[in-house]
């Protein structure tokens, strides 16, 4: 049975999604609702109807001009100046709203004379159609224009992680140590044994100076394997920080193995947090760094959640 915890990470992950015009998420609601308000006659309504029509076509376009700028260069770090743009989108679309409506009369007039059976219906069909093909070819130009920075970030130098292997920094290796040492159980001492020998992936992102809230570890083989083989480890280290926001370290396993050491908002938020998180565009690379294992409260998770470790 979900959990309303549950509940709200779906949501707030298929809000994430729809928000990413990359995904088929997207294409498809866009797709579906340009259609499904094409259906509609806005020649065949009353005033109030029409003008509910209009913002709910004006709402769709802003959806779209904020989703496809989402991964715009210029527009990451400036939330003020995207939100300005899609809320002209959505002006325009209403001031245009009256010769959309006077072209959609003309358009269903003609498909009318040709006899054909269902003009609006076509109309819609047609609608959702183009909003479609729109979406594939502008994901395909997104994810050609991607490969090709990535390619531009290889050309000089050949990827090797071998060469990305670092010693694991001590801030990190403290918190990991904390983390671990607070249970005897869920492989906590083949863990700890990983440890020593561990290597951390470096990884500093486009900005050097900037925080990444997780770091991967490379575990030499044959070292002794944890069980369970991929789970989170269930002790965490929750702290305060960016005005009083609690955040959750939190230990990853894979294949028995120590994986990662992650920084993200904590279990304990509410709805209304997420969304202003989201709707301000914040971000957990806002953190000046790695907490130190005093700020820490630790928790364990439970049948009935996480509670404070005795």
């Amino acid at each position: 049975m979900p959990t309303r915890h549950d509940v709200q990470r779906c949501l707030l992950t298929s809000l994430r999604r729809l928000g990413d015009a990359r995904t088929v998420e997207h294409g498809a609601v866009t797709s579906v609702a340009t259609g499904a308000l094409s259906l509609i006659d806005p020649n065949a309504v009353g005033p109030r109807a029409r003008f509910a029509l209009r913002l709910a076509n004006a709402s769709l376009g802003a959806l779209i001009v904020w989703a496809s700028l989402r991964d715009e260069p210029q527009l990451r770090q400036q939330a003020g100046l995207r939100g300005g743009l899609t809320a002209g989108a959505a002006g325009l679309t209403l001031a245009a709203a009256e010769l959309g409506e006077r072209a959609d009369a003309r358009l269903y007039e003609r498909l009318d004379r040709t006899a054909l059976p269902a003009p609006r219906v076509a109309m819609a069909l047609g609608a959702a159609a183009a909003t479609a093909v729109s979406w594939w070819f502008a994901r395909r130009s997104a994810d050609r224009r991607e490969i090709e920075e990535l390619e531009h970030l290889f050309d000089d130098e050949p990827f090797s992680f071998e060469e990305s292997l670092v010693d694991v920094p001590e801030p990190v290796r403290a918190l990991v140590e904390a983390l671990l040492e607070r249970s005897e159980d869920h492989g906590a001492y083949e863990l700890r044994a990983q440890l020593k020998l561990a290597r951390a992936v470096d990884y500093s992102g486009e900005d050097e100076e900037e925080f990444y809230p997780g770091i991967g570890f490379a575990i030499p083989e044959g070292s002794p394997l944890a069980v369970p083989g991929n789970a989170n480890f269930p002790v965490i280290g929750r702290y305060t920080a960016l005005d009083d926001r609690t955040f959750d370290v939190t230990v990853h396993v894979q294949e028995g193995r120590l994986a990662n050491l992650s920084v993200q908002p904590a279990a304990d938020w509410t709805d209304e947090q997420h969304l202003a998180w989201l709707e301000q565009e914040r971000d957990v690379q806002e953190l000046p760094g790695w907490p130190e294992p005093s700020d820490l409260e630790f928790l364990v998770e439970t049948r009935e959640g996480l509670e404070p470790l005795a």
